[in-house]
């Protein structure tokens, strides 16, 4: 398993984009990496404004960010998001606590994609 955490390359960020599409839990989901082809991929979802909206694709919670990873060869992407209105049931669920992103994630959006 790779030691570092690498970013979705350009060449590979429609790919990754398709693989996270509607990507409700459970976790991991069943679609693989298409980077490494492991079943391994992850997302969580951090509200940081509280807001109803409603659009064509579905309801939200408010708006924050994703992140998406894989836990098999460390790839991410961390982009603003909105956040889906069944995120918070699951937030609520046992299994959660399992599937935060891991510490090093969280500290890249702090430290490069926060002001």
């Amino acid at each position: 398993m790779p030691t570092t955490w690498n970013e979705v390359p350009d060449s590979h960020k429609g790919r990754w984009h398709s693989a996270f599409k509607e990507c409700r839990p459970p976790y991991p989901l069943a679609r693989v990496c298409p980077i490494c082809g492991a079943k391994e991929l992850r997302a969580w979802y951090q509200c940081d404004v509280r807001e109803s909206i409603a659009t064509k694709t579905g309801r939200f919670v408010g708006r924050g960010a994703v992140w998406e990873w894989c836990g098999a060869c460390r790839t991410y992407r961390i982009l603003g998001a909105r956040v889906p209105e069944w995120w918070d049931a699951y937030l609520n669920s046992a299994e959660t606590v399992l599937l935060e992103p891991p510490l090093a994630l969280m500290k890249l959006r702090t430290t490069r994609f926060m002001p």
